[in-house]
């Protein structure tokens, strides 16, 4: 009678352990929800943003001149570009693709979690 008492309360402290653990793996599933919302609106903000700076670019390098002085400052911003713009670009370019790693991996983060429940879910039938 000892030994059944025994295992019942483990048992028990069993079933509470799972249910805390769910809980857990809940909450951080939706805290990565919540911060992986707020980065996908941020990026996509982020990406308009640098398709509309090459757009302008792109629009302004194939303008045709009409005259000498619109020539020479077409030159004078393309020279310019060389140096600032276009590697400021390269480097949200560059951020653009981390978050896209970041992406991937909450991804993988959810594949985790649901290989966990599933777990839980077999334990939980078990017992």
């Amino acid at each position: 009678m000892a030994f059944l008492s025994k295992v019942h309360k483990s048992f028990l402290a069993l079933t509470r352990i799972s249910s805390h653990f769910q809980f857990l793996v809940s909450r951080a599933d939706d805290l990565v929800s919540m911060m992986t919302s707020k980065l996908t609106r941020k990026s996509f903000d982020f990406n308009r943003s640098i398709c509309h700076q090459y757009d302008y670019i792109v629009n302004r390098i194939t303008s045709s001149s009409k005259n000498t002085d619109e020539l020479v400052d077409l030159e004078k911003y393309i020279d310019n570009l060389r140096s600032g713009p276009l590697i400021h670009l390269k480097v949200e370019v560059n951020l653009l693709l981390l978050f896209v790693a970041i992406k991937l991996q909450r991804f993988l983060y959810i594949t985790c979690i649901s290989e966990i429940n599933l777990y839980t879910d077999v334990c939980q039938i078990i017992e």
